[in-house]
């Protein structure tokens, strides 16, 4: 008989603790899917001119693509032409991107982007800054790299994307950029 009861208790808090699991959970998810999070600020160096220094919120009032990558990254390399061909397409909007290099060597970036100018046949046509102590992933916790993070006009975060672009993650991508630029007008 006490062995029967030990059974119903056991099961009865199994229960209980399977149904506090799914209320933490669910609350989680819907808190963070309705809070709003603004866009971490960094000041960094322009990585050809270390003079002149960016922040992000210099761009307050333009929506950002930020992009995080490394010259070791094959995928990031594999995303840097992609970046040329979205900024050029959105040149005569108020849309800027921002490509954030994270190696440990500025010089293998620089290596990098100078092979990238030469096989593509075309300059960078947008904001390329150096972070050696690697700031901004402390600040945005990609799940790897590359990492993408699409921000409105008013530096809230409203996208991200971890890893290369697929032809149908490019797409979303510019249906996402579309419905920003649109709104940023």
């Amino acid at each position: 008989m006490n062995l029967r009861i030990a059974n119903e208790s056991i099961k009865k808090t199994i229960c209980t603790c399977i149904f506090l699991s799914i209320v933490c959970i669910a609350s989680f998810a819907l808190s963070s899917s309705s809070s709003i999070k603004t866009a971490e600020n960094f000041n960094l160096p322009d990585i050809y001119d270390e003079s002149k220094s960016y922040s992000l919120s210099d761009f307050r009032g333009k929506p950002v693509l930020l992009n995080i990558w490394a010259s070791w990254c094959l995928n990031c390399k594999k995303e840097m032409s992609q970046l040329i061909e979205i900024q050029k397409e959105y040149e005569q909007s108020e849309f800027s991107i921002i490509a954030v290099n994270i190696d440990n060597h500025k010089d293998k970036a620089l290596k990098f982007l100078n092979k990238l100018e030469k096989k593509t046949g075309r300059k960078l046509n947008y904001l390329v800054l150096y972070d050696g102590e690697k700031a901004v992933p402390k600040a945005y916790y990609p799940l790897g790299i590359p990492a993408t993070y699409l921000i409105d006009e008013k530096g809230i975060l409203k996208k991200n994307y971890f890893g290369s672009f697929s032809k149908s993650g490019l797409l979303q991508l510019e249906s996402d950029i579309n419905d920003m630029v649109g709104k940023a007008k």
